[in-house]
């Protein structure tokens, strides 16, 4: 509320006095002027003066009061909407490998899978020693072995050939009777246990021979014959004078005697591939009738088919 000085309503007194008397009727002016003694103070009021006078009395804006204290804070607005999402962050420098963790507990062992398919067959491998084989002691010449020629006599050590005192000339033979007329295809196994002695260097020629004879094949009522000499053998030769040997025909060479020709040599399973079906007559072991100077043999066991022949008279 605009509040006056009793000095600035002298000057608002006469301008009211003024425009009452401008507006009122001629009578007014008859009447006088109203100075400032005349007006109580607080009885004029800001809506007692025209526009044109509170104008003027309106003074130059003073300066800006000090800040009043802060107003307590408002509640919280309503929640704005969510704003759309930005766009990806770039992708940010691998870490560094963390510590490795403890060792997982072992699982269950997994079902058997299917069994795979049958591997190609493998090549065959080379023939074995000669498996044990049951012992018969032979303490008599005649019935199964019999024996021809000179010089061939059964002692305790085994069958002794000789001596002779021309090996190229004379000799003896041990048989085998064999039962009824086996093939030769029937015949797997064949060693023996022998050394022989001369007063000379042979070459082998002088060792005991191995025949077996079979049904001929072209009519003649002479058998065939296959040989096994270990002189003459391709790979190897054991045919040394003096010490014990152990040979083992059917893992040698043989010959086929064939009227008195004499066929290259052939390894056991060619004899078998070529006359695996014909008839065996007779199986010996001899010594002489080759060469050597007072040769001599002895035979301890001969082994066919498994079954051991030992010799002791």
């Amino acid at each position: 509320m605009l509040s006056l000085s009793r000095g600035q309503l002298s000057a608002v007194a006469v301008a009211g006095v003024l425009v009452a008397g401008i507006s009122a009727t001629s009578g007014a002016v008859a009447a006088g002027l109203v100075t400032s003694k005349e007006i109580k103070d607080g009885t004029i009021k800001l809506r007692d003066i025209n526009d044109s006078a509170e104008a003027k009395l309106r003074g130059q804006v003073g300066p800006a009061g000090p800040a009043g204290p802060a107003g307590a804070a408002g509640a919280d607005g309503v929640d704005g909407e969510d704003g759309v999402d930005g766009a990806p962050g770039l992708t940010g420098p691998r870490g560094v490998q963390g510590v490795r963790g403890p060792e997982g507990v072992t699982g269950p062992t997994g079902a058997t899978g299917a069994t795979g398919a049958t591997g190609a067959t493998g090549a065959t491998g080379p023939q074995g020693e000669p498996g044990t084989s049951s012992e018969n002691v032979v303490s008599a010449l005649g019935g199964q072995f019999t024996a021809s020629g000179t010089g061939v006599t059964l002692t305790p050590d085994g069958v002794r050939f000789g001596p002779y005192a021309d090996g190229s000339t004379a000799g003896g033979e041990l048989q085998l009777a064999v039962s009824g007329t086996p093939a030769l295809s029937s015949f797997r196994n064949l060693a023996l246990n022998m050394r022989y002695t001369t007063t000379g260097e042979t070459n082998g020629a002088g060792a005991p021979t191995v025949r077996i004879y079979v049904q001929d094949d072209d009519g003649r009522t002479r058998d065939d014959v296959y040989i096994f000499q270990p002189g003459n053998q391709l790979v190897d030769p054991d045919a040394a004078e003096g010490p014990f040997h152990e040979w083992v025909p059917t893992s040698g060479a043989w010959r086929l005697d064939n009227s008195g020709a004499l066929g290259s040599p052939m390894a056991w399973s060619q004899v078998l591939a070529s006359d695996a079906g014909r008839e065996v007559h007779g199986i010996s072991i001899s010594v002489g009738n080759s060469a050597g100077a007072n040769l001599t043999g002895l035979l301890r066991w001969w082994q066919v088919n498994g079954t051991t022949y030992a010799f002791r008279g």
